[in-house]
């Protein structure tokens, strides 16, 4: 599962629907194929039969996450506790949310400002 943030969006229009959506895809492309920028993603939208609306996400896989949290809080709880005995029914998830969701804010600020400066 994916958290995702918008970072921004443009709409593209041409001569004909062909045209209008290559455009749009060579200017996503500049931030989607870059080795600059990760977990850049797109969605496009038809707006009317030569406009399309793209849109830029910035994604967060959660099940990766999850599992650094999950591996994390065992190493902690060996460190502070004798026994390696897991409680995890009694896991604080909302803190991992938290988190993922304050790195996806950061991520998408990072971004935002990013684009921002070259104009998109």
């Amino acid at each position: 599962m994916y958290l995702c943030n918008k970072i921004c969006s443009f709409i593209v229009k041409a001569d004909t629907k062909k045209e209008a959506y290559i455009k749009g895809c060579k200017r996503a492309a500049k931030y989607i194929a870059s080795n600059e920028y990760r977990n850049i993603s797109c969605k496009i939208e038809k707006l009317s039969d030569c406009t399309f609306k793209f849109v830029l996400f910035t994604s967060i896989d959660i099940s990766e996450e999850m599992k650094h949290y999950c591996d994390m809080c065992r190493t902690y709880h060996c460190s502070f506790f004798v026994n390696e005995d897991y409680n995890c029914s009694r896991c604080n998830l909302r803190s991992f949310f938290d988190r993922t969701k304050k790195k996806a804010d950061i991520s998408k600020k990072f971004y935002e400002e990013k684009i921002k400066n070259k104009e998109i």
